[in-house]
């Protein structure tokens, strides 16, 4: 079964095509997921504008796995409002613990981020020899196991 069907009363479902939706303005056609989780990677894929400019448009969107799924009905649209809802507040949640838990650290004295790949002083000899210009950056990188560039960020 494709992941995208089109649907009406008096047809049988067939797959969609962009020609297809052309025009689209009936409420009779809905887009069908085989479930809710498929549907929500194919429209952050399609960059689709939320549920409620669907709606506008006269479409609606039904997930096959999940009955409550269905902006269709009354009932449909109170739970998947309802649900982005608290899918909301866990994302700020989750922002909010990862905030806290990174200033607890960075307050515990550790440092985020990728370690250095040179030591202070392998820095001041690789400025040293950069600067004296007998050698190039990629012979120095060389030496020190990194690429030119490295050296030639040094400050």
């Amino acid at each position: 079964m494709p992941s995208v069907v089109r649907s009406s009363p008096v047809t049988s479902p067939h797959s969609v095509s962009p020609a297809e939706n052309e025009g689209f303005e009936r409420h009779e056609w809905s887009s069908v997921y085989a479930s809710s989780n498929e549907a929500y990677k194919k429209l952050q894929t399609l960059r689709c504008p939320p549920l409620a400019q669907i709606a506008d448009k006269g479409a609606g969107f039904r997930s096959l796995a999940d009955a409550w799924a269905d902006t269709t009905t009354s009932h449909g649209r109170l739970m998947l409002t309802v649900l982005g809802g608290l899918a909301e507040f866990e994302r700020d949640l989750i922002r909010a613990r990862t905030t806290e838990g990174r200033e607890r650290a960075k307050a515990n004295g550790v440092k985020m981020g990728r370690p250095p790949k040179l030591t202070p002083h392998q820095k001041k000899e690789a400025i040293k020899r950069r600067d004296h210009g007998d050698e190039t950056l990629a012979e120095i990188g060389r030496s020190y196991n990194v690429s030119g560039w490295t050296i030639a960020r040094l400050r």
